[in-house]
């Protein structure tokens, strides 16, 4: 009788442990989409002040778990250096050519930067989940 119970337990541990995996990736992607739209904001012409602390918040959010997908950190340190150190503080310049320039940079590395994340932090397929054949 103890093996049982001792396996019931170990699956439901199992299932405990899987599940987080999941959510911190959901958590993760929309923690980083949201710091985004939030320098989307910017670029709009939207308050620097007020969309910076909303950067800053989920910022922490993904800091706090970015180590728990790998290949994830490299980009997410790249993305958030050039949004921190040159996007925001164009806008906050005014300066017009600073301003194109870190736009520029949004649609253009930025963007690459933040699909490359999101591509990352898909779950797995269907039919790699059910082993479809001619799946790869």
């Amino acid at each position: 009788m103890f093996k049982n119970e001792l396996a019931t337990a170990t699956a439901i541990l199992a299932l405990i442990f899987a599940i987080p995996a999941s959510a911190d990736k959901e958590t993760l992607k929309n923690n980083i989409s949201a710091a985004r739209q939030a320098v989307k904001a910017i670029a709009a012409g939207g308050d620097v002040s007020n969309s910076k602390k909303e950067i800053a918040e989920y910022s922490a959010k993904v800091d706090a778990e970015v180590d728990s997908v790998p290949g994830l950190k490299s980009i997410w340190t790249e993305f958030k250096q050039t949004r921190d150190g040159t996007i925001v503080p164009a806008f906050e310049s005014k300066n017009p050519d600073s301003i194109a320039k870190a736009k520029e940079l949004v649609t253009g590395i930025q963007a690459e930067r933040f699909q490359k994340m999101m591509d990352l932090l898909k779950g797995p397929s269907t039919a790699s989940v059910s082993g479809g054949a001619g799946t790869q």
